[in-house]
């Protein structure tokens, strides 16, 4: 069950970090951080649950097949979806608000994120002394005890001093971007006015008797036949009009084309459903329509929704085109369904159809995540850092068999495991005054180069006694040099760690950020796995030497992507440098221009990270981030 756990929990995060990430980029930071703190201690509370009636003295689950393994799986599942909310809290609180907070302050950014970095080092430390220390002093059954009430308990300090720090710094409480608020609200909307539009479709088509049916294979052929039309792209316009001119009312057809047309026109971030019906008015807007539209829904006046909710009532088929012909087209594809069929069975396919549609937007935002963070300037540094995740070369459970088969005692490996944590400290008092001094990109390379030298140092002497004697054991000496080897490491490591941080938090754009870091906790989860799955296929303590061997060459692997990536930033500098020199100086004016006339755009004077739209509204990424303090 230890290793079904750690698999499932390294499979968590694999599944839903990139999800995880796309969703704190759609909100804002106080609603983000509450909701993945709940998602978080409700998991482990309810793991710790399980395992007090697993412990209870005299629980019938111990006897009971029947009880027993539903709860193991209880706790092992829920204490695997817990990383779900660990990863969410990780990205909004230690990344992102830590990049609002500080600012383009490098230095301040830089000591804010080791202090970060050394919280959790410490907490990691002491939480499995202190959880050894209850289980041995009061048994199993008071350390689950413990355990379940501090998650009960958690929740409320967490929030009351996560909302002192935001009212503390008025940089935090900041809208992220009206992109990101505008989403989250049109989300909330469309799925009010969804339910809402076929609530009222129902009730009219129950009152309307047998010409009703005639109108009900109208709304459904209809949306089918103009979803086709959207998308052939050019070829909606006719259709919608040969078919209004069948028989439609000139006046509500004209204005069901508007809104169609509208809808399409609004590209992947609007949706039929919530602009405002009759009149034309999405084809046509007036005078600061466009900027309210770009504002958080529960800000518009109530009268317009309400304008709104009722002329859903007259143009469902239309909307529901609109919808489908827009970027997200979901509530456009509910509405359409709600006017299929009569009484609960409308409800259960609408309802159907929405967890579908549901589905298939958070495999789309899936997809999105991916491509943003392929796209982003630091692919090759984010890849060594998920490669670094590919070893056994760590005191975790498979090289801690490994030291005791050659004859190193639990305690010794509990103390080399302590001062291994003491060395990862170390690079949090490290990394400020050097990357102040010598930048980040030298931290990187530093660190990556120096976790590298001591692994190898340790490793190979080992590996080749191991081999020359045919599988035997290495001398005590030997194994001691190795694990003063991996201990040293812990340095490099962590240091490098700090490094990408911080130049993720430098050189992704802000509504980014949480799609990268999602993608990236992904990433190491991956190649933590394939590290576990390597231990399962290989369990003989006399092979271990070939797992480490790996180890290391997945870390030299690391240590060249981020050789390249620092050797050809200089080029990439003077390539974004000699492009907005040519384009008149860079800065926000020639950005803007860019984005507006849907190219790539030039890169800044400053070669930091350039974000332009493209005409189809995605995203490209300019200039690599250069000079030192990036």
């Amino acid at each position: 069950m230890v290793s079904a756990y750690g698999l499932l929990d390294n499979l968590t995060r694999v599944v839903v970090g990139p999800t995880v990430g796309g969703y704190v980029d759609r909100h804002e930071r106080m609603p983000g951080c509450k909701l993945m703190l709940r998602l978080q201690n409700c998991c482990i509370g309810g793991s710790a649950a399980a395992a007090l009636a697993l412990l209870w003295p005299g629980s019938p689950a111990l006897t009971n097949s029947a009880l027993y393994w539903p709860l193991i799986w209880v706790l092992t599942v829920l204490g695997a979806a817990s990383s779900a909310g660990s990863t969410g809290v990780q990205i909004a609180v230690e990344r992102e608000a830590v990049k609002a907070l500080c600012g383009d302050d490098a230095g301040a950014l830089a000591s804010t994120n080791a202090t970060m970095r050394a919280i959790d080092l410490t907490a990691l430390l002491l939480a499995p002394l202190a959880a050894g220390v209850l289980m041995t002093a009061a048994g199993p059954f008071a350390a689950a005890a413990a355990m379940s009430a501090y998650c009960c308990l958690a929740y409320i300090p967490e929030v009351l001093l996560l909302g002192a720090a935001f009212r503390a710094a008025p940089a935090l409480m900041r809208p992220k971007a009206t992109s990101a608020a505008a989403a989250a609200a049109a989300d909330a909307e469309s799925e009010r006015v969804g339910l809402l539009a076929a609530d009222q479709q129902q009730q009219h088509r129950s009152k309307a008797g047998s010409s009703g049916r005639l109108s009900r294979t109208a709304s459904i052929q209809q949306p089918l036949m103009l979803s086709r039309a959207s998308s052939a792209g050019s070829a909606l316009a006719p259709q919608l009009s040969s078919r209004r001119s069948g028989g439609d009312g000139d006046n509500e057809g004209g204005q069901a084309d508007t809104d169609v047309h509208g809808g399409a026109d609004c590209g992947g971030e609007s949706d039929g459903l919530l602009l405002p019906g009759g009149g034309g008015s999405a084809s046509q807007p007036g005078p600061g329509q466009e900027q309210q539209q770009q504002l958080p829904t529960s800000t518009r006046p109530s009268i317009q929704r309400s304008g709104s909710a009722r002329s859903l009532d007259l143009h469902i088929p239309e909307q529901a085109a609109a919808g489908a012909a827009g970027g997200r087209g979901l509530q456009g594809r509910r509405g359409a369904v709600g006017g299929g069929g009569g009484g609960g069975g409308a409800s259960v396919a609408s309802r159907a159809r929405a967890l579908l549609a549901a589905a298939g937007g958070a495999v789309a935002e899936y997809g999105d995540s991916w491509r943003v963070y392929v796209q982003q300037p630091l692919l090759l540094p984010c890849l060594a850092l998920a490669l670094i995740y590919m070893t056994v070369l760590s005191l975790g459970f498979l090289m801690t068999s490994f030291l005791k088969w050659t004859g190193l005692t639990e305690a010794e490996v509990s103390v080399y495991r302590g001062i291994g944590a003491l060395t990862g400290l170390a690079a949090t008092v490290l990394f400020p005054p050097l990357s102040k001094w010598a930048g980040l990109r030298f931290c990187a390379a530093a660190g990556i180069t120096y976790q590298l030298a001591c692994l190898a140092a340790g490793v190979v002497p080992v590996a080749l006694t191991i081999m020359s004697h045919g599988g035997g054991k290495p001398s005590v000496g030997q194994v001691r040099v190795m694990v003063g080897g991996l201990v040293s490491s812990r340095t490099g490591l962590w240091m490098y760690d700090l490094a990408v941080t911080q130049l993720i938090q430098q050189g992704v754009a802000e509504d980014h950020m949480g799609a990268v870091y999602g993608v990236q906790s992904s990433l190491q989860a991956t190649f933590e796995m394939l590290s576990f799955v390597a231990g399962l296929l290989s369990p003989d303590p006399a092979h271990f030497h070939w797992l480490m061997l790996g180890s290391v060459c997945s870390v030299g692997t690391a240590a060249c992507l981020v050789w390249v990536y620092v050797c050809s930033a200089p080029r990439q500098q003077q390539r974004g440098q000699m492009g907005a020199r040519s384009g008149g100086g860079g800065g926000g004016g020639q950005v803007g221009s860019s984005a507006a006339a849907g190219t790539k755009g030039a890169g800044t004077a400053g070669g930091t990270a350039t974000v332009v739209a493209d005409a189809v509204g995605g995203t490209q990424y300019q200039a690599v981030p250069a000079g030192d303090d990036v």
